[in-house]
């Protein structure tokens, strides 16, 4: 013990530099936007990588898990293409092939207004009322804030940070995530009057609920819940869940639905970001309208 405050009182003043400097780094950073911001990316970036060699061990011994769940994305994907091959058959006896042959192919092909980023999920905690998900992708490979979240199984949540190298994405499962829905038949056709509004409420990452539906919706269990087509960071159409129960709202004129929620946040893994080719464009429409500054 002896040597210990002899060693302490040898070395005092350059504890106490040490310690006066954490203060006034603290202080900085705490203090100042520009500052706070720079330490914040930095922060993002030092833990992702962590994360991410953490989570590249982890992969080395799930190996086998993997295999199957790349099985079942590979038969998922074979059914989409099916189904899309047999939209464009039956569009295809629609159409006038002679006037089809004059369409410019190419320009049709640059203006396809959703593009994807595939990324890998380094980071995601599910049992929080504030749940976020680190990517593995930043600005180098072209990732921008508001960029939709997506898995091939459902809506998974909303860019709100870039790093270089790293991105944040706020999950669905977070009590500020909202998100404009609209529900499906059993025959894939669209319900009138079911927009609502998503919302989690916490608590089972399973299960979330669509909101202020008008009373006159004809909404009905285990319809399919989808992006609505109001949505500027999503594709409509983009399948969120399934109505599990009906119930009340306090609002009246309204009811709130159950919504069973297809992605698995448990296991999130291979997920892809949704660049919007005109939401830029839409933005800068209101850009300098009153109220808007």
């Amino acid at each position: 013990m002896y040597r210990l405050f002899s060693l302490l009182s040898k070395y005092r003043n350059a504890i106490l530099f040490l310690v006066l400097e954490l203060i006034a780094f603290f202080c900085i950073v705490r203090y100042n936007d520009a500052q706070r911001h720079v330490m914040g990316d930095a922060l993002m970036d030092f833990s992702a990588s962590i994360y991410d060699g953490r989570s590249s061990v982890d992969e080395f011994f799930k190996l086998k898990s993997k295999n199957k769940e790349l099985e079942a994305d590979a038969q998922f994907l074979q059914e989409r293409l099916a189904q899309a091959e047999r939209q464009i058959q039956e569009y295809q006896s629609l159409l006038n092939l002679d006037s089809l042959n004059k369409i410019d192919l190419l320009e049709l092909e640059r203006e396809k207004p959703y593009s994807f980023i595939a990324a890998h999920v380094v980071k995601n905690t599910v049992h929080k009322n504030y749940n976020y998900i680190v990517l593995d992708k930043g600005s180098n490979d072209g990732v921008e804030k508001d960029m939709g979240l997506v898995s091939l199984q459902g809506v998974a949540g909303r860019v709100i940070r870039v790093g270089e190298d790293y991105s944040l994405a706020l999950s669905a499962l977070n009590l500020t995530f909202k998100l404009s829905l609209q529900a499906l038949d059993d025959s894939a056709r669209w319900v009138a009057g079911t927009a609502g509004v998503y919302e989690w409420n916490g608590g089972d990452p399973r299960f979330a609920y669509l909101k202020s539906i008008p009373e006159t919706a004809e909404l009905k269990e285990n319809y399919t819940v989808v992006t609505s087509e109001h949505s500027l960071i999503f594709p409509p159409g983009y399948k969120v869940g399934t109505v599990l129960e009906l119930g009340d709202n306090p609002e009246e004129g309204f009811f709130n639905a159950t919504i069973k929620l297809s992605t698995d946040f448990s296991k999130l893994d291979n997920v892809y970001l949704v660049k919007s080719s005109f939401k830029t464009e839409i933005d800068s429409l209101s850009l300098n309208l009153p109220g808007n500054e």
